[in-house]
């Protein structure tokens, strides 16, 4: 018993530690990144810095990562810079998502689709048909869910991202679950599994 619960205590604080140190690390990044900004007039640059500020702020303040994105926003606008913008609206998107707020959210992420559509990313696209699809998964909406997890299934398919194609496998298996459609959800888990 002695051991099973020093184990315990050491994989406890072992966990711990390691969620600090990510932390940390991000935190060392974000002071990095405001430094850089301090110094920097161009507007572009600018828009940059503070939308890669929004994406490590996420987790550890999602207001904070909505504003530096807002920022970047307004700056990315002022030049322009459409994948800048597009970005801007993923990651206030992301921060929404985080707080629950899926009308804010959504309205983001449709924004950031729009223009991904238009230029073409892949990648990006990928993501937001994936962010969109759990969006729909929370609030219960099984069929836009499931459209957009295979949206996102087809392009990893496309670019052959084997990672990706398990994951949006298993959303869609997931959804079916919860639709209660045993034998569709064990097709997908089983296609994720063997992947």
């Amino acid at each position: 018993m002695f051991q099973k619960g020093t184990l315990f205590l050491f994989l406890f604080f072992a966990l711990c530690s390691w969620e600090t140190q990510a932390q940390n690390n991000d935190n060392k990044t974000i002071d990095s990144l405001r430094v850089v900004l301090k110094q920097t007039k161009n507007k572009a640059q600018r828009a940059a810095l503070l939308i890669k500020l929004s994406s490590y702020s996420k987790y550890i303040g999602p207001d904070k990562s909505i504003n530096y994105a807002s920022q970047g926003l307004s700056h990315a606008e002022k030049v322009n810079d459409s994948e800048q913008i597009g970005l801007a609206h993923t990651y206030i998107g992301i921060a929404y998502e985080i707080k629950s707020d899926y009308p804010h959210a959504l309205k983001n992420f449709y924004k950031a689709l729009e223009i991904s559509e238009k230029t073409n990313d892949l990648k990006t696209l990928t993501t937001l048909y994936n962010n969109i699809g759990l969006i729909y998964t929370d609030l219960k909406n099984y069929k836009q869910a499931l459209f957009f997890y295979k949206k996102a299934l087809q392009l990893s398919y496309q670019t052959e991202k084997e990672r990706n194609v398990s994951l949006f496998l298993n959303n869609i298996g997931d959804v079916y679950l919860k639709k209660k459609e045993y034998k569709k959800a064990l097709v997908y888990f089983y296609k994720a599994l063997i992947i």
